[in-house]
């Protein structure tokens, strides 16, 4: 799991999550000292303090051109 890999980074704030399991995602965001929640991507990426994304999907799920 990366939380504790997360967690671990001191110059590291976790500001927002995106997922469809809102369910979920709200339960770790506030692991994470309350972390904003969005429904999906697209709305994640439009938040201008977000500096980097990490894509948790497992890469069997995720889809590759080519």
């Amino acid at each position: 799991m990366i939380q504790p890999t997360l967690r671990s980074c001191r110059d590291l704030r976790v500001v927002a999550l995106a997922g469809t399991n809102t369910a979920s995602a709200s339960s770790l965001a506030k692991k994470f000292g309350g972390a904003t929640v969005y429904p999906d991507y697209k709305a994640l990426l439009g938040v201008d303090e977000i500096d980097a994304v990490y894509i948790a999907t497992p890469p069997h799920l995720q889809h590759r051109d080519g």
